[in-house]
């Protein structure tokens, strides 16, 4: 936890010092320090901190940095959310899940509530299910929203090696796993935010989620006002 405390301390210091911005504004400062939390109810509930935004992690996507999250960071916090981006350790997506538990307990004991609402951008998006499925997120997460995220995978994904991306292959063991049984557990709100300009049928969640179409490349999604506004809308059902 240590290394992923300094790493992310550094990185917030780059990002602050090319934005222009105070490191807590980019929400780096929780995750070089925080406590952990207590464990919140076994049935979140939306949760404001004590300034009465609520709390919600932002998760990157695929060879992603937080520096891409920052235009939606920007505008969540500016219609009454308090937006943290979390720094991936990698392109695991199981790795990424056991950060994200650490990450949430430190964003839960910093802002004194028992859940999050979280966002993920692409695998970003897969990173979270894992961490709500199988590591006790469903006690922790009230809302959870995917932008263009392959739920079930992508083929060209298959060309990778396993720990860098191959997870999204549609036959991976990880992907299995995480599709197979109940794939909207716990009392959790899903929305999937489906990209009509690629391939939509990978960013179906089906199940008991909620679908927001949205058009745009895929790079280009986190600066669309489009996106920004379902992303809201989601949050706020």
């Amino acid at each position: 936890m240590l290394r992923f405390a300094l790493t992310a301390l550094l990185a917030i210091s780059v990002l602050a010092a090319s934005c222009g911005e105070d490191a807590p504004g980019v929400a780096g400062d929780p995750s070089a320090g925080a406590p952990a939390a207590t464990p919140g109810a076994s049935t979140p509930a939306p949760t404001a901190a004590a300034d009465g935004r609520r709390p919600v992690i932002l998760v990157h996507g695929w060879l992603g940095s937080p520096r891409e999250m920052l235009p939606l960071k920007r505008f969540l916090d500016a219609n009454g959310f308090h937006a943290f981006i979390a720094i991936l350790p990698g392109d695991d997506n199981r790795a990424n899940a056991e950060y994200l538990r650490s990450f949430v307990a430190e964003i839960e004991a910093l802002t004194d509530v028992e859940s999050v609402d979280v966002v993920g951008f692409s695998m970003g998006g897969l990173s979270l299910r894992h961490y709500i499925r199988f590591l006790g997120g469903t006690a922790e997460v009230s809302r959870y929203v995917s932008i263009d995220t392959p739920q079930f995978g992508d083929l060209s994904a298959c060309l990778l090696p396993a720990d860098t991306g191959g997870q999204m292959c549609p036959f991976s063991e990880f992907l299995n796993d995480l599709n197979g049984g109940d794939r909207t557990p716990g009392d959790v709100t899903y929305t999937t935010l489906v990209n009509e300009e690629g391939n939509p049928d990978l960013g179906r969640l089906y199940s008991d989620a909620r679908e927001i179409s949205v058009a745009g490349p895929h790079g280009d999604l986190l600066a669309m006002p489009e996106v920004h506004q379902a992303v809201l809308e989601a949050l706020r059902d």
